[in-house]
């Protein structure tokens, strides 16, 4: 768990949160400016991979969700440990005219004065969850990145977790490849051309969902909604108009009065490979690694 900031750049100030809109945000600037002024403020952070920066401070962590947009619009920050987490932030906010929205109170932190309600928070939510988790495996002994134990492994620790931008993008990529391989195996067997467009659009979403691509997860989502709602229309229709009319492909040919079951079950099938990934990028760990904010 983290505690979440954006990072925003605006045209003017803003009482409330309720009057952020688009049309009141500018982007932050280009990704490698932006990660060169957070260099500036902050030399140690970790770009080895650009589009997730990592560093580590006096009892805290951070990492810079920057998505793949190129200008970057806005920035997600993932906060853990303890120490003046704050103060880091600010040095590299305030230089640079942007703004730091937490997430948790939905509030601005003023550049001035900021507060330190929502981390304080967020510090206490975590040791709570911690205590009870240490009541279930009392003889576990091993304090994470979000402890006071080991901060050197507070940076390793949010690189080994699971990264669902990879496990969605190697999913994609895996049907994709089956459907070019039946497309070559279709003819041999069934004495038939079998053709099918998805890999054109499968591989551009597992490429683009590798670097964390927002539009890409939007995408993956829209077009899953839309296959599953197909699939239930069709279910409903079998159901209540019989078969007749449904056609199912086994191989050498379409054919008609298939049995509900087989219906039903290429429906499961098919419904399963489309659940799965949207699973994934509907998790709350998703929308972190995503840098969905919560506005």
């Amino acid at each position: 768990m983290s505690w979440d900031v954006t990072v925003l750049h605006l045209r003017e100030k803003l009482e409330s949160v309720g009057d952020l809109n688009d049309e009141n945000t500018l982007p932050l600037g280009a990704a490698s400016d932006v990660r060169e002024a957070i260099s500036a403020a902050l030399p140690t952070v970790d770009w080895s991979d650009p589009t997730w920066g990592g560093y580590l401070g006096e009892g805290f962590s951070i990492e810079f969700n920057m998505g793949n947009d190129d200008p970057i619009q806005d920035m997600m920050l993932h906060v853990r440990g303890g120490g003046d987490a704050i103060s880091a932030i600010m040095r590299f906010v305030v230089p640079n005219g942007w703004v730091a929205l937490d997430c948790s109170t939905s509030e601005f932190l003023d550049p001035a004065n900021p507060s330190d309600a929502g981390w304080a928070d967020f510090q206490e939510l975590r040791d709570q969850v911690r205590s009870g988790l240490r009541a279930d495996d009392a003889g576990a002994g091993n304090e994470g990145p979000d402890g006071a134990g080991n901060n050197a492994s507070v940076y390793d620790s949010m690189k080994s977790g699971f990264n669902t931008s990879l496990f969605v993008a190697h999913w994609l990529q895996t049907l994709a490849w089956v459907s070019i391989g039946s497309m070559i195996v279709w003819p041999i067997i069934f004495r038939s051309v079998h053709i099918d467009f998805s890999p054109i659009f499968l591989f551009w979403a597992a490429s683009a969902i590798k670097r964390r691509s927002r539009s890409a997860r939007r995408w993956v989502l829209g077009l899953g909604a839309v296959g599953l709602t197909a699939l239930t229309l069709m279910l409903l229709w079998i159901t209540f108009a019989g078969t007749g009319r449904v056609f199912v492909d086994p191989g050498p040919g379409f054919r008609r009065n298939a049995a509900v079951w087989e219906i039903a079950l290429a429906a499961v099938s098919f419904a399963a490979l489309i659940c799965i990934p949207m699973i994934v990028l509907m998790s709350q760990r998703a929308r972190r690694q995503f840098g969905c904010g919560a506005y």
